[in-house]
């Protein structure tokens, strides 16, 4: 059974969901054509400690979003699951496909242009 944690622009509320429940979480990001806010994105998520994975669903980008994940991918230690439709299929259907690959407890649904930023401590799941 997959739980979905709807995302909120409230950091304090996620994070204390987070710790509530120290579960593995697989963050879902579907991106299309968005290369540069995606690796931003995805930088943001290296200071996050815990047991996390991150599906990104590329809905068939044509701008080599492909290739630099695949090269970020083999010199990171983070999990990512990477899935590129053969077709574009739109957000909605995106966010479907990543939410049936994701293997963890909670699905968190980021944008691509969502970034986890620092305020305080470091950032635990």
């Amino acid at each position: 059974m997959i739980s979905i944690i709807i995302p909120t622009y409230n950091r304090s509320q996620v994070e204390n969901r987070i710790e509530e429940k120290q579960k593995r979480i697989s963050l879902v990001i579907p991106t299309y054509n968005r290369k540069e806010v995606l690796m931003r994105n995805i930088r943001s998520l290296e200071e996050v400690k815990g047991d996390i994975e991150i599906v990104i669903v590329d809905d068939y980008s044509k701008d080599g979003t492909k290739q630099e994940i695949e090269k970020y991918m083999k010199n990171t230690d983070m999990k990512i699951k990477f899935i590129r439709n053969n077709e574009n299929k739109g957000v909605a259907e995106s966010v479907n496909i990543g939410i049936e690959k994701a293997s963890y407890d909670f699905v968190f649904i980021m944008a691509d242009d969502t970034f986890i930023t620092k305020p305080k401590g470091t950032i635990r799941i």
